[in-house]
C-alpha cells in the first residue's frame, strides 16, 4: 500500500512549508502581543498603585496644610478654601499641558512595544 508521501506532487512540499511557515509567523505574533499586553497591563497596575498611593499621601497634607492655614489666620474655612484654590490651579495647568504630558508619552510607549520588536527577531 503506498502511503500518502509517496503520492504527493512536487509543488504539494512546497505548500506544505508555506502553510507550516505562515502558521509560525502567527504564533510569533500572537506570542509578541502576549508579552507586550503583560507589559501594558503591568505599567497601567503600577500606574494606579502609584496613583493610588500619591493621592493618600496628597489628601492626607492638604488636610494638614488647610487645618494649619486655619490656625494661622484664626478662619476655620479660609485655609481649606486657599488648598482648595491651589489644586484648581494644579488642575488648570494640568489641564493646559495634558497632550504635552500624557498623550505624547503614550503614543511614544506604544510605538516602542509594538513597532521596536528587534529583540524579538
Amino acid at each position: 500500500m503506498a502511503t500518502k508521501k509517496q503520492n504527493k506532487l512536487p509543488y504539494e512540499d512546497s505548500l506544505d512549508s508555506i502553510k507550516e511557515y505562515v502558521d509560525l509567523k502567527i504564533d510569533e505574533k500572537k506570542l509578541i502581543l502576549t508579552k507586550n499586553l503583560a507589559i501594558l497591563f503591568n505599567k497601567i497596575i503600577y500606574f494606579f498603585i502609584i496613583i493610588l498611593v500619591i493621592g493618600l499621601a496628597i489628601g492626607f497634607l492638604s488636610s494638614f496644610l488647610s487645618q494649619w492655614i486655619n490656625s494661622l489666620l484664626n478662619s476655620n474655612d479660609l485655609g481649606t478654601l486657599i488648598v482648595g484654590g491651589f489644586f484648581i490651579l494644579i488642575g488648570i495647568i494640568v489641564f493646559l499641558f495634558r497632550k504635552k504630558l500624557f498623550t505624547n508619552s503614550m503614543v511614544k510607549m506604544f510605538i516602542n512595544m509594538f513597532f521596536n520588536n528587534k529583540e524579538d527577531e
